[in-house]
Formats: structure tokens, sequence, C-alpha cells
């Protein structure tokens, strides 16, 4: 008898994910949800393999570190590797630890490769969670969803060398380096200047690419990106190549207010390969703006022009054009898949958080309104941390609305309330109560939220996928 067809004769009540079963060393492994509760089923001599409780022929395991850890062994596709320069990425988070299986369906038959596991420290320390964890959850939703083409996890907009280094030991097959805070440093000490004249004032290649320099402009890039040139160095030297295994090495250079030219596109990628490191991807800082949880603002062709500048940039050296703080930014979609040509890697973040809350707003209007008043009270403290126009007096206050109006608030032209939501998120649930409120909610409500999580993602791919 199959493993399925003993669970469903054994356990009549039992959720079978069939699209998780599968065969290795004499035996079958696949998900199930038994009263509430997420395991592991094991048969055959695959048993030994894990930890758990037998079950006469069968082994029922929980979800735990040590079984994932089994689980990539067994089942290689379900551990994260590095993608590269050449496959189309889309990048996911799952602040809550729901939403990854729904984000793997999205993108059947996209073309694009899913980064599932990605979280800044910056989020990890909101939610009191770690990089081990993430990747527990996003092994587990790649068994259970039987995708096999790959995935890759983030460790996003990290901004030290110890932070990478913590990311690279949790298993993280992507690196995000962050240089705002090394941007505008001044070099150490003084910069070897001698092949300005053969690499940019009579660059065959940069005039190819329609790039004028100066020495004004190369001494104006210099001040500007040494300092980040030389973390992006330290990282590569001291924890990526040490690492021994591929590494899909991003730079971000788009927190700032400056937009990015694709003169100092071209001296950045330049200047690192002069010192031995290559780039997967870069993320420019894009003209407009590019809030959290709101579409784009600002003058579509005029970005147009820019990414296609950018993407032509990336087509001459080799690595991707990155998009970041992408979520709900319909508008731009379409633009950068065409101007990359879908050789590209798409960033979003906290668009599953918000799609919780919309649930929410739906079906608990109690549980709502007290994490409204928690957002209100902390977006002060939220703003530190985010970049947003949010203001509180253009968001409803919660006693003046009815349950009925609650959900209206998370439509897109709610920007205020979206924005507000988006960002308070860690402060929400530090609040004991309400995290534990709102977990209860995501387990007694799985199924609505990944149908909500699951169109909001497709519509997603229906605007950028090739």
């Amino acid at each position: 008898m199959g493993l399925a067809r003993e669970i469903e004769k054994r356990w009549p009540d039992a959720q079978i994910y069939q699209s998780s079963l599968a065969e290795a060393e004499g035996g079958e492994a696949l998900l199930l949800r038994l009263r509430g509760k997420g395991l592991l089923a094991v048969s055959g001599r695959l048993r030994v393999q894990f930890e758990g409780e037998d079950r006469e022929t069968i082994r029922l395991c929980p979800t735990s570190r040590a079984n994932r850890l089994a689980l990539n062994r067994a089942f290689p596709y379900t551990a994260p590797k590095a993608l590269g320069s050449k496959a189309a990425t889309f990048g996911f988070g799952d602040r809550l630890g729901y939403a990854n299986p729904m984000q793997l369906a999205s993108l059947e038959g996209t073309g694009f490769l899913p980064v599932l596991a990605q979280q800044s420290m910056r989020e990890l320390s909101l939610m009191g969670r770690s990089y081990g964890q993430v990747i527990d959850t996003a092994s587990w939703a790649a068994f259970r969803q039987g995708w096999k083409l790959g995935f890759a996890a983030d460790g996003d907009h990290l901004k030290t060398l110890d932070e990478v280094q913590a990311a690279l030991d949790a298993g993280c097959t992507m690196i995000t380096l962050d240089c705002s805070l090394a941007l505008g440093t001044p070099p150490d000490d003084e910069p070897d200047r001698g092949h300005w004249p053969e690499d940019y004032l009579q660059s065959k290649a940069a005039k190819e690419l329609d790039l004028n320099f100066d020495d004004a402009l190369l001494w104006q890039l210099e001040q500007t990106y040494s300092g980040a040139l030389k973390l992006a160095r330290d990282v590569a030297q001291k924890a990526i190549h040490p690492a021994g295994r591929e590494i899909d090495f991003e730079l971000s250079v788009d927190e700032t207010e400056d937009v990015t030219s694709a003169q100092a596109h071209f001296y950045i990628i330049h200047e690192l390969r002069r010192s031995g490191v290559e780039l997967c991807s870069l993320a420019p800082r894009f003209v407009g703006e590019f809030q959290k949880a709101v579409d784009y603002m600002g003058d579509l062709r005029e970005l147009r022009a820019q990414m296609r500048a950018h993407a032509r940039l990336a087509d001459h050296f080799g690595h991707k054009l990155s998009l970041h703080s992408a979520s709900e930014k319909f508008s731009v979609f379409s633009i950068f898949a065409e101007e990359t040509k879908g050789r590209c890697h798409v960033k979003t973040s906290g668009t599953s958080w918000l799609e919780a809350v919309e649930c929410i707003a739906k079906v608990s209007p109690c549980l709502f309104r007290d994490m409204f008043s928690k957002a209100l009270a902390s977006l002060n403290q939220a703003k530190q941390l985010y970049a947003v126009q949010c203001a509180p007096d253009r968001i409803p206050a919660p006693d003046k609305l009815n349950d009925s109006e609650l959900p209206t608030l998370m439509e897109l032209a709610q920007s205020d309330f979206r924005q507000l939501m988006h960002i308070t998120y860690g402060f929400i649930l530090a609040d004991e109560d309400l995290n534990e409120r709102i977990c209860t909610f995501m387990e007694e409500h799985r199924s609505l939220y990944e149908a909500e999580a699951l169109d909001l993602y497709r519509r997603h791919m229906a605007v950028i996928g090739r």
C-alpha cells in the first residue's frame, strides 16, 4: 500500500498534501496536517533518517530543524541554492511563515525562480526570528509544493561583514549588501588613479555604451562610492569567497536620495572587477519614489529611460538588474520586465503581511481594531526605520468605522493606512497578546489566507510574468 493511501485509511481526517509525495532511498515521504498540526510522514528505510514517533510502518515526524536538515539531505531540491545571474528571479518576504507555499504556486509557468527565504536583520529583529527559522519554513514549503526548480535564501539588506557572515553560517545562498552606511564615506588611503585614462577617459567600452567621463566626474564617483566598494571587497574576500560554495552576491545602492547614474553603475562594476569581485545583481536607486505598500510615485517615461540605460549596462557586464521595494508596483512591473528582457531580480517583502492584515479585517474586526490602535501608537517609532509619507491625520480613527468598513481600508487608494500597517508590523507582533491572537487566527484561517495570498501574487505575476 502506498504511503498516501495508508494514511488515508488510518487517519481519514488528515489533510494530505499530495504534491509533496516523494520517494528516496527505499521509502516515501509526504506532508500532512493532522488535528491542526503539520507533520512529515515517512515510510520504509527512509524512516531512520528522521526523528519522530512510529505508528507501525509509518513514522510521524515534527517539522523541526533536525528534520528539515534531514529532508534537505534526502531531497536536495528542498535546500536553498544559488540561482545565478541568468535566471529571472522573484524575491518574497514571508514574515509570519504562512505565505511560501502560495508564493511558489504563483510562479508556476512564469519562468521566474523564487527567492523564498528573504529577510533583513531589521525584519528578523522585529519579528524575533532567525535565518535558520526562515530557511526551515522555505524548505518545508518547497517540499509541500513539490517544487524542484530550486529556490534561494537571501540575507537581505545586510550592512556589515558580521551580518553577512551570520547569514552565510545559517545557510543563505544570496547576500544583498546594503551600502547605505558606507555611501559618501571618503577613502581612508590615497586611491590609485593611474588607471583612470585607460579604464574611463579613453575607454572603448564606455564610448560604446554612450558614457562620457572626465576627471571631475571620476573624483565625484570616488568620493561617493569608495567606502561602499571597500565594504563590498571586504565582504567578498572575507566571507563570500571563503564560504566555498556558490553565492549570489547583490550590491544595493538604492537606500539613498541620490539617483544612480549610468556612469556610477559602470564605475561600481568596473572597480569591483579590478579587485576580482563579481556581482550577480545590482540594485540602483531609480528615479521617483518606491515607497512601501503603494504603487510607484513618479514619471514612468523617465523611469523607463533610466531602466533601459541600466539594463544595457547589466547586459554588458553580465549581471542582473534588481528592483527593490517592488511590492504592488503594478505600474512599473511591465516596464522593468521589458527593459531587462526578463533577466532581472524583483524584490518584494511586506505584501504577505498586509494580506494577513486584510484577512483579519474581513473575519476578526475586534483583533483588527486592536492591531490598528497599536499601529497608530507605534507610527512615529516605525517611521525611524522606514521612509514613508504616511500621515496619521489622513487615517480614519478605528472607533469611527463600522466593522463592514474595515476591509476597505486595505484598498490600494488608502495609501496612508497601508503604509501604517506595513511599517508597524514589528511593534504589533512584539505585543504578546496580539502576537498570540494573530498566530491563532492564521492557524484557524490558513485556507482563507492561502487563497487570498495566491490571488495577490498571481496579480503580481500577471503583470511582470514573461
